[in-house]
């Protein structure tokens, strides 16, 4: 849960930066897209989660709410935003962190998908170069930098605990369409 968490958190705050700077819609489209799904997966975690889970998730949830009405009623400072951002910097490279060590640990990809890994790591590389073309801000730039170093870290780690296992690739990025 603390992988969404910190995803939610993460594309949430580059969203908002990104409307701060009074960047057009469809820089930031793909990321409010990226938003609604941490939000759909905290919110299935929440309902058909444990109890220690929903523990976790209630104070983040929370703390989260009060940011997004701060955001709303234009409380959050100037300063802030940055200092917001490049949180979220962190929390978009460091929310893939548990589930990379967990893998290192057991020498095993466990069940992260690998589609999702591949996706977030081609589109958060996509978003360095608009990133970039768009006059390079640079703590957008650090964000889509650590979250595609993080992605590409863990599609290693799926590719190569998969080939330890003698699994081939098209069967490793295909496991997501077949059910056990």
């Amino acid at each position: 849960e603390s992988t969404w968490i910190l995803k939610l958190f993460a594309v949430t705050s580059t969203a908002l930066f990104s409307l701060h700077l009074g960047l057009p819609p469809t820089a930031y489209a793909d990321v409010l897209s990226l938003t609604l799904q941490a939000t759909v997966v905290v919110t299935f975690l929440f309902a058909y989660g444990s109890d220690q889970q929903r523990g976790t998730l209630l104070p983040a949830v929370a703390i989260y709410g009060l940011w997004i009405i701060a955001f709303a009623l234009d409380m959050i400072p100037e300063f802030a935003f940055s200092a917001f951002q490049s949180l979220a910097a962190a929390s978009l490279t460091f929310a893939l962190a548990p589930q990379i060590i967990l893998n290192y640990q057991k020498g095993d990809a466990g069940n992260f998908s690998p589609l999702t890994a591949v996706l977030g790591l081609l589109l958060s590389s996509i978003r360095v170069f608009t990133t970039i073309a768009s006059g390079a801000n640079p703590v957008l730039l650090a964000t889509w930098c650590g979250a595609a170093m993080a992605n590409g870290i863990l599609t290693s780690q799926i590719i190569y605990y998969g080939l330890q296992k003698g699994v081939g690739i098209a069967e490793i990025f295909s496991s997501d369409a077949k059910s056990e």
